[in-house]
């Protein structure tokens, strides 16, 4: 429960770094889940130990968005678990297209792409 911890803490840092943070998602009427997650354990953690959580931006679609983090012990840089996380993003429902009828989400999902884009850059 630890690892699943401290990437969940992870997640909403690089969330906020990307402008995601929860007053966003409220004002938004936005939320954000997992579609597919991996995670590798490759050291035990022991209670008590510094560890480094760095996240890598991966790719995105208008919808999407593909991360990984990776966990490292103390400042010695051993890697104790990596996770790989694809996710989607969501909009509430306000109105309805009069023409259509089709439903129209509500705020720009692009608006979160931007700083992603600069994320992936940076490591390309």
């Amino acid at each position: 429960m630890l690892y699943t911890h401290l990437f969940d803490r992870a997640t909403w840092q690089f969330f906020a770094n990307l402008g995601m943070n929860l007053d966003y998602f409220e004002k938004q009427g936005a939320g954000a889940f997992a579609l597919e997650q991996h995670t590798r354990y490759l050291t035990e953690l022991l209670l008590g130990q510094e560890v480094t959580v760095r996240t890598r931006a991966i790719d995105r679609s208008a919808k999407r968005f593909h991360f990984m983090h990776f966990m490292t012990i103390g400042g010695n840089g051993v890697p104790a678990a990596t996770t790989e996380l694809i996710g989607a993003l969501f909009f509430e429902i306000v109105q309805v297209h009069p023409q259509v009828g089709e439903k129209l989400p509500r705020g720009p999902v692009e608006q979160v792409g931007v700083p992603h884009d600069i994320h992936v850059l940076h490591f390309i």
